[in-house]
């Protein structure tokens, strides 16, 4: 009996006073087609459908840590535009409304777009990279233990107004501008 009191004793003065288990970090893989609804002043393009891949991984029990990077494409003057979006932010998923979860994020994000050439000896629109404030809810519901279904609204705000320029045979225009779009997601992601 001493000899087990003993034992325990010694066992619970080298023992770490905090240690708390904690559970694996999950991370979170996805595939996501999109829509953008461009601001109107957006350089003269039009709507943008488009593909996500996106990365999460988990910080804290559902606060996630996002990367995603997209494909979009759209037009402007009658000619195909191809550009790309990425974002980073935190997400979380809210343990409410089971079986569907609620989704809030926050991030930046980036926009670019390709030029727009309207007549090669006319008219020409630089590539322009934009930046954004995103801020964006939505629902997920797992189908499976690994597998969700995700659907998603997100308003991206640029912080500042931007130059836009448009080069003529023989002047240049320029104007200020600050975008708003809107983008939605609907998409599948794997949970391992």
């Amino acid at each position: 009996m001493l000899l087990g009191v003993l034992c325990f004793a010694i066992t619970m003065m080298v023992s770490p006073i905090n240690a708390l288990g904690k559970a694996n970090r999950r991370i979170g893989i996805g595939i996501f087609p999109n829509f953008f609804i461009l601001d109107s002043d957006y350089f003269g393009l039009e709507n943008a459908p488009g593909i996500d891949i996106r990365i999460r991984y988990e910080l804290e029990w559902n606060i996630y840590f996002e990367n995603r990077l997209g494909y979009l494409f759209s037009e402007g003057n009658g000619t195909s535009v191809g550009g790309f979006s990425y974002q980073l932010g935190v997400t979380a998923i809210l343990p409410y409304l089971i079986p569907y979860r609620p989704i809030a994020n926050l991030g930046i994000g980036f926009l670019s777009a390709d030029p727009i050439t309207v007549t090669p000896t006319d008219t020409f629109r630089p590539s322009q990279t934009t930046f954004y404030f995103i801020g964006g809810a939505g629902l997920t519901r797992s189908i499976k233990e690994n597998i969700t279904v995700e659907a998603m609204v997100n308003v991206w705000t640029s912080p500042y107004r931007y130059r836009i320029y448009r080069f003529n045979r023989s002047t240049v225009e320029i104007d200020e501008k600050q975008f708003t779009h809107v983008s939605f997601h609907l998409g599948v992601s794997y949970i391992f």
